[in-house]
């Protein structure tokens, strides 16, 4: 694949970097969203990983990274009401 030789490729427009920089510009918003709850995103991601069951410790959820379908930040999702 010749996606990039030396006189194409920028740092700057490298698919690498345009990916990181949805990826901060989304965890920028979702920060945004928790805030009135008092929660990062990173914490909220954590939360959800747990409520959802796609992990048991909040160490794991923080290491997983949030789904792009997550649904947004919302205290009451936060309660699991597991019989």
């Amino acid at each position: 694949m010749n996606a990039y030789n030396r006189d194409n490729f920028f740092p700057d427009t490298s698919i690498g970097y345009l990916v990181r920089a949805v990826h901060q510009l989304g965890y920028a918003r979702l920060d945004a969203a928790c805030a009135e709850e008092g929660l990062t995103g990173i914490q909220w991601s954590a939360l959800i990983a747990i409520h959802f069951g796609q992990t048991n410790s909040a160490a794991r959820g923080i290491a997983r990274p949030a789904s792009a379908a997550s649904p947004p930040c919302n205290s009451t999702m936060l309660t699991r009401n597991d019989p």
